[in-house]
C-alpha cells in the first residue's frame, strides 16, 4: 500500500493508515478509573530471595559440575517440584524429553 492512500474497511468506511494505527493504540489505553495493583498475598505466593536459596552439590553429574537448589517439593518425592540449577563453566544440561505432565520453567539470571 502506498503512503497517503486510504484503507477501505469491511463496513465500507474509509480511514487512513494513521487513523487505524492511532485507534488501535488508543484502544489499548485504560479508560475510566484504573485500579491500583493490590499488595502481594504471601499466603498465595512463595517469595524466595537470592540469599535464602540453599545451594547443594549436584550428585547426579560429574564432581564440581553443578549445584542444585530445591525451591518446592523434591526430585525424590511425588508431586510437583521446582528446582534451580547452577552450572559451572564448561558444563551444561543435555537435551531432554519431559513427560507431558511436567511443567519446566527455564530462567536466566545471576546465580550469585
Amino acid at each position: 500500500m502506498q503512503e497517503g492512500r486510504s484503507l477501505q474497511l469491511i463496513d465500507g468506511s474509509i480511514s487512513t493508515r494513521r487513523r487505524v494505527l492511532l485507534a488501535s493504540l488508543l484502544a489499548a489505553l485504560p479508560i475510566g478509573s484504573a485500579k491500583r495493583a493490590e499488595a502481594i498475598n504471601l499466603g498465595e505466593t512463595q517469595v524466595t530471595l537470592p540469599d535464602q536459596i540453599k545451594w547443594t552439590a549436584w550428585t547426579a553429574g560429574p564432581p564440581q559440575s553443578a549445584e542444585i537448589a530445591t525451591l518446592y517439593g523434591g526430585l525424590d518425592s511425588q508431586g510437583p517440584y521446582v528446582v534451580l540449577m547452577k552450572w559451572y563453566p564448561g558444563y551444561m544440561s543435555a537435551p531432554i524429553v519431559m513427560p507431558p505432565i511436567d511443567c519446566v520453567w527455564s530462567c536466566r539470571g545471576h546465580g550469585g
